[in-house]
């Protein structure tokens, strides 16, 4: 089906993959809190000048999704199914480390994937800690 209907499909149907996964069990870390880092003005700014390309960021980079303009993507969606939909697209669309395995089992051995680094954690080692 994915393939019949092109790219957003796969959006979808990934999306739909990542929250069931979510409902088993398979994401052993919660996800930290949806931020605009960048500000709410900037972010608002860049989703007027581009809405289409703008949600596709949302929709495909964990990182702006739920750290950059995490606030503002959570705006394009009306119902909590939509949301959560959402980030588990975004989550599974680009579940990997962005370090070493190295460094990311010794995150995760010293306990680090979770508390006061928490954002650290998902954006550098998403996979190792459990975010998806």
């Amino acid at each position: 089906m994915a393939f019949t209907f092109g790219k957003s499909t796969t959006f979808v149907v990934l999306g739909l993959f990542g929250l069931i996964a979510c409902a088993y069990g398979a994401t052993t870390q919660t996800l930290p809190p949806t931020e605009d880092r960048y500000g709410t003005d900037y972010c608002s700014a860049v989703k007027a000048s581009n809405a289409a390309e703008f949600k596709t960021k949302c929709e495909t980079d964990s990182g702006f999704r739920f750290y950059f303009c995490g606030i503002t993507c959570d705006s394009l969606y009306s119902t909590a199914e939509t949301l959560q939909a959402s980030k588990a697209s975004a989550l599974a669309y680009a579940c990997d480390d962005m370090f070493t395995a190295y460094f990311c089992n010794n995150m995760k051995n010293t306990s680090k994937c979770a508390g006061n680094t928490t954002y650290t954690a998902f954006r550098l080692c998403t996979k190792t800690c459990g975010y998806c």
